[in-house]
């Protein structure tokens, strides 16, 4: 399977972090999905830092850690205590063996999105900033997404940047999801408001993200450690 391009995404993004201001960036957002297949309706944050030495993002359930010097990508579930290690770049083959991977390979190309991106030059205040309005549109063949995207020039674009280069590390893990890495790398300025409606076998679910808070900041003593007390072991993409 390819290699994902991960790793390289966030070591740029934290370079240019790290090079243009002294102190980490704090982004804070809050989150919601409506109830969906008997799933009761949920709301939560998600707490996101960036700096020089590493990148920790972290909500109700889980905290993702990047660790660039370490090499390392680290998936914690806050229920088990335990982490996924992975290294980076990401080779699927060697997470769950040559066969698996190619079979994975086979099952995400056959759900590969087509991507469509409109500007609609709409704008609207949202919190401190001024947005422009994307839409976003994911069609394969078990799943069609819309995404309204809300995004904003007021912010500084190496944060901008370093934020965008996240999502579009995570997108880019996948080999089928290039063109959305792309799209989103090439979106101008910071998405401020994500709204997303997926539609699944005839049902239709709506999450959204919303940042509240873009700060510089001292990040906290371990928050690009491990945390405390928490079990390490390979991750296992199949569960």
């Amino acid at each position: 399977m390819k290699t994902a391009r991960l790793a390289l995404a966030f070591l740029l993004a934290l370079a240019g972090a790290a090079g243009a201001a002294h102190a980490d960036t704090k982004i804070v957002a809050r989150q919601h999905r409506d109830a969906f297949m008997g799933q009761p309706a949920q709301d939560g944050a998600k707490t996101t830092w960036i700096g020089k030495d590493g990148l920790r993002a972290e909500d109700d359930e889980s905290v993702l850690l990047i660790l660039p010097a370490a090499k390392k990508m680290y998936l914690c579930d806050k229920g088990r205590k335990s982490c996924g290690a992975i290294d980076i770049p990401i080779d699927f083959a060697k997470l769950v063996g040559p066969e698996e991977a190619a079979q994975l390979q086979a099952m995400l190309t056959q759900l590969k999105p087509s991507v469509a991106v409109k500007d609609t030059g709409e704008t609207k205040q949202i919190g401190a900033w001024k947005t422009r309005k994307y839409v976003l549109t994911l069609s394969s063949a078990m799943v069609t997404t819309e995404q309204e995207i809300w995004t904003t020039s007021d912010v500084r674009p190496d944060t901008a940047g370093a934020y965008r280069d996240m999502l579009a590390g995570m997108q880019d893990a996948l080999p089928t999801m290039a063109e959305l890495a792309k799209t989103t790398r090439a979106l101008e300025g910071m998405p401020i408001l994500t709204i997303s409606k997926a539609s699944v076998a005839g049902q239709t679910v709506t999450t959204s993200q919303e940042i509240v808070s873009i700060d510089e900041a001292a990040a906290p003593s371990g928050a690009y450690a491990i945390p405390a007390g928490y079990a390490v072991a390979k991750f296992n993409p199949l569960g």
